[in-house]
């Protein structure tokens, strides 16, 4: 073969792998005959993975409560919610701590023992909204695999692709709502012709079927427990606390797969599965559970997936009943408690696909538009066979499709004769070429395909005799019906850089969200902000590069996801580079997982270029979320004393969000995922925040300038000699009437400031020195509430400038002593300009 042809599904849950044969995907089923294997890894004497390795989890966590140790756990779930991050797994029966990347690779060799053939080439599907340090790990997890090429795909797209082809898909709509065991993520997809293209995706890495299991013990199974038995001891201490909650998951999963078909669950415990309660009473389990009780637990959260759909379809000015088709994708979507919900507030689902295994076969289809790399083909070709040279596309809207076929005589040792003949038969019998004569350059071949189905075509060689003559590749497949478009930017690409003295995430031109990968994003005039010796390491810029949602810009860059930083220094410098020297930075977003930066110094004439490394995310300590935490209480009351204008619904929603955060880590910190989980919702807070008070900016910018606007006037109107002032006020109406059209925030507050100066001028004209006495006065009355920068010496110049006040005061004095205090003050602003961090 010459493409690939194997794609996988690598999910937190369950996992599966499917193989394109003659155009069909093919599930490949495991030994106990599933089409998925839970992604489930166990120690005892070797590795166990699937079904052998959940059956130990029940006991394990029983074990880990009864003993009271974190570490004592043999089996691991979930290890993808943690994928790209230093967390481990500590395994008490191998004395060894595994990476995610570790137990991920086990999933993978387990799948790949499905396949009757050696095979190195392979697509792995990811979560569209997965960052670019989870994406790395999933191809370092491939490669401990065994894998060599490995290609990642956004799971919404492998499916649609799958549903294209099962099914036939009319022009419009298709949003793939993929609910799965750890992640969740939303994609709208255009059909125009056959033709499939993502146009937008949303989504959220930290809700799935884990968070469904924590509701129903949180909401149901513990309070029950606490209608029975003394708990406290466990509920108090978050070690026991976690420990108890992780071994009634169990019983969770089977109150949400029994309720997803009957109106009440039984939920009773074998004897001896829980250690005594505070008062020595053997806990056990032994009350019922109904389907409303488990709506009431559960709905919250698939309310939020399904909040998430309608903000993608309202982006794009969509409603659900302009869908062509709602795709329903992971394990939970079967719950009727979801898709009575996304039918009442989206759409009528199509569950015509099977949500479990959509995906990998998707994968499998998609695999065939790519390559095997010549290296694997080289390690395993047949050189005794003719080597033949394809080109075509995989997939087609059209009812012909090209073959360009050459002989490749660099990669066969065995005989070619002078003449050699290519015929080519459609597998169905339909269809099939003349015999042509390869000539030195090759043939360009037209192919008949038969409309609505993956197309096999054999290729025959024959020499002038009629002989046979074996090659490689002998078959190709050609899908006829969709053609599914290049993946897509799943966040805006940007930088950091120094905006009016702030720190922010600011996009890199043509970087944005939902850009079809190939693609390159420049920014250019950004400014250096000190000068580089050349030789020196100690002198030198950073380019910190961030992965941001929807209206990043203008937010604190640190609310985003970290891609990498570039550091260049004045050892790559062949001279001295000058303080606010240009700097253009081109950025360039090959693959999922292929990233490029070059950085062109015009003063130089040097242009360097950076593969972007993948990094670790590394987790935050304790310390660290209290000071976040600390952080946001401090910027929220900050705002409520300085009486914003910001819209008090939204503050409130983020208040809420960030209280809930605050909870959830509390109570499962000791969870490995939390700490990830609370450090990006923390993060998205901010970002919200900083969303809102820009939003506010020109509101408050305009009302501002148009007040100091407006007190001009009554001053001047005030005055005998109006005619002196007309001109310079005519000139601010039609700056500010400009300004209001573009509702430009920077110069708003520029024309303000000049516009307070003006007023100040007329005032002085009309109080002299009585002006500054009264400002200096004002000072003193409330001294203790301005930020001053040496509070000892603003004191000093206030009394030595009341006391001359009160003798014989100028008004150049009074003045000067307001100028003074005036200094010791903090101002903001001082102009725009983007600069690179030192």
């Amino acid at each position: 073969m010459s493409r690939i042809k194997y794609g996988i599904d690598l999910g937190t849950t369950n996992s599966a792998i499917a193989e394109l044969n003659k155009g069909k995907s093919i599930i490949k089923k495991n030994l106990n005959q599933d089409d998925t294997t839970p992604s489930c890894v166990g120690f005892r004497r070797g590795v166990l993975v699937g079904e052998k390795a959940v059956s130990m989890i029940k006991k394990d966590r029983e074990i880990a409560l009864s003993s009271g140790k974190q570490n004592s756990s043999n089996v691991f779930q979930e290890f993808k919610r943690t994928m790209g991050t230093d967390h481990k797994y500590h395994s008490e029966l191998m004395n060894k701590s595994y990476s995610p990347q570790e137990l991920s690779s086990e999933v993978l060799k387990s799948l790949k023992s499905q396949v009757q053939e050696d095979f190195r080439s392979v697509i792995i599907t990811i979560p569209a909204m997965f960052n670019d340090s989870q994406r790395a790990a999933t191809v370092d997890a491939a490669n401990l695999a065994g894998f060599s090429q490995v290609e990642l795909l956004q799971e919404p797209i492998a499916a649609a692709t799958a549903f294209g082809v099962d099914e036939e898909v009319k022009d419009g709509y298709i949003l793939v709502f993929d609910f799965g065991g750890g992640t969740f993520d939303v994609c709208l997809i255009q059909v125009q012709d056959g033709i499939m293209q993502v146009k937008d995706t949303g989504g959220d890495n930290w809700l799935g079927g884990k968070n469904l299991d924590e509701a129903i013990v949180d909401k149901i199974i513990l309070p029950k427990l606490k209608e029975n038995f003394k708990i406290d001891n466990y509920i108090n201490d978050e070690l026991k606390s976690h420990l108890l909650s992780a071994s009634l998951k169990d019983y969770a999963e089977a109150v949400k797969k029994e309720l997803s078909f009957n109106q009440t669950c039984e939920v009773v415990s074998d004897l001896d599965a829980f250690p005594d309660d505070d008062e020595g009473n053997e806990i056990m389990l032994d009350f019922d559970v109904t389907k409303d009780e488990l709506e009431t637990a559960i709905g919250p959260i698939f309310k939020k997936a399904i909040d998430i759909s309608l903000e993608v379809l309202e982006r794009n000015n969509l409603k659900g009943n302009d869908l062509a088709s709602l795709l329903l994708v992971g394990g939970p979507t079967f719950s009727p408690i979801l898709r009575n919900q996304i039918e009442k507030d989206i759409c009528k689902p199509n569950t015509n696909v099977d949500p479990m295994t959509v995906v990998a076969r998707g994968a499998a289809i998609y695999a065939s538009r790519f390559e095997i790399s010549e290296d694997i083909k080289d390690a395993t070709r047949d050189e005794t066979k003719i080597q033949l040279d394809l080109a075509y596309e995989s997939q087609s809207v059209e009812t012909t499709e090209f073959l360009a076929v050459s002989i490749d005589k660099s990669k066969t040792s065995g005989e070619i004769p002078d003449e050699v003949y290519l015929s080519i038969n459609r597998n169905d019998g339909g269809w099939s070429s003349e015999k042509i004569l390869l000539n030195e350059s090759g043939e360009m071949i037209d192919l008949n395909l038969s409309e609505g189905k993956a197309n096999s075509f054999e290729l025959v060689l024959n020499d002038k005799s009629g002989n046979i003559l074996a090659s490689e590749p002998s078959e190709i497949t050609i899908i006829q019906g969709i053609k599914t478009g290049k993946a897509t930017l799943a966040y805006n690409y940007g930088i950091e850089v120094g905006i009016d003295k702030k720190v922010v995430f600011k996009t890199v031109q043509g970087l944005e969200k939902n850009k079809t990968m190939p693609v390159t994003g420049e920014m250019t005039g950004l400014k250096t902000k000190k000068e580089i010796r050349p030789g020196s390491e100690d002198d030198y810029f950073k380019i910190p590069i961030y992965m941001g949602d929807d209206g990043a810009d203008g937010t604190r860059a640190n609310s985003h996801i970290h891609v990498n930083t570039i550091k260049i220094s004045g050892i790559d410098f062949p001279r001295l580079l000058p303080i606010n020297s240009d700097i253009n930075l081109y950025l360039e977003i090959i693959s999922d997982s292929e990233k490029k930066l070059s950085v062109d110094i015009p003063y130089l004439n040097e242009v360097f270029e950076f593969p972007l490394e993948k990094i670790t995310q590394e987790n935050e300590n304790d310390d660290w979320f209290v000071e976040q935490f600390d952080t946001f209480d401090l910027e929220i009351k900050a705002l409520d004393e300085e009486g914003s204008n910001l819209d008090i619904t939204r503050l409130s929603d983020i208040k809420d969000a960030v209280e809930q955060i605050k909870l959830n880590y509390q109570n499962r910190k000791n969870e490995g995922d939390t700490k990830m989980m609370t450090r990006d919702n923390i993060r998205k807070q901010f970002a919200e925040l900083d969303k809102l008070v820009k939003e506010n900016e020109w509101p408050s910018a305009k009302s501002a300038m148009e007040q100091i606007y407006s007190e001009i006037i009554n001053k001047v109107d005030e005055s005998e000699d109006t005619n002196r002032h007309q001109t310079q006020l005519n000139n601010f109406r039609v700056q500010m009437d400009k300004i209001i059209e573009r509702k430009d925030v920077k110069l708003a507050k520029d024309i303000d400031l000049q516009m307070r100066y003006y007023y100040k001028d007329l005032l002085e004209s009309e109080y002299g020195a009585d002006l500054y006495i009264g400002l200096l006065q004002n000072y003193n009355d409330n001294f203790s509430q301005h930020p001053w920068q040496n509070p000892t010496r603003a004191r000093e110049i206030l009394n030595t400038a009341l006391q001359n006040a009160s003798v014989n005061p100028s008004k150049e004095s009074m003045k000067n002593y307001v100028s003074q205090l005036w200094n010791l003050l903090p101002r903001e602003g001082g102009g725009r300009e983007d600069i690179l961090g030192g």
